[in-house]
């Protein structure tokens, strides 16, 4: 941008009428890093930024989930991939070419079965926020 007398008179004007330099710059159809640059240059003063605090909100203390231990589940004997039925879980168990799959009963919305989904998806446990260490 050129910086005519009477783009540097604006610019002077809407910094001490504290706008800010986003404004400015639309108002003057330049950068805002151009009219940061400038004014800077001018020794004019930043406009003050006006911010609204908002109050923080008090924490409130959580009770640790209690996670119940999963009971063990009756295995059938792991089968291979192509045995698998369309309600087996499908948890993998061994590796490479001796994998096998778990075949129990599977949960609804599960691939897995019960036991298998308590391992693949634990729930973790919400922060306990003790009173001397808040903010």
């Amino acid at each position: 941008m050129i910086w005519d007398q009477a783009a540097i008179e604006t610019l002077t004007k809407l910094v001490k009428m504290d706008v800010t330099f986003t404004k400015i710059a639309d108002i003057l159809g330049c950068t805002r890093n151009a009219a940061i640059g400038k004014s800077h240059r001018l020794h004019l003063k930043a406009p003050l930024i006006k911010t609204h605090y908002r109050a923080r909100e008090k924490r409130v203390e959580v009770e640790p989930i209690q996670i119940k231990p999963v009971a063990p589940v009756a295995r059938s004997s792991p089968v291979k991939m192509i045995d698998l039925k369309n309600g087996d879980c499908r948890y993998p168990l061994g590796e490479g070419k001796t994998v096998r799959f778990c075949a129990d009963k599977k949960l609804k919305d599960s691939p897995y079965c019960e036991k298998h989904t308590a391992i693949c998806f634990a729930l973790t446990k919400p922060k306990v926020i003790h009173p001397a260490r808040t903010l």
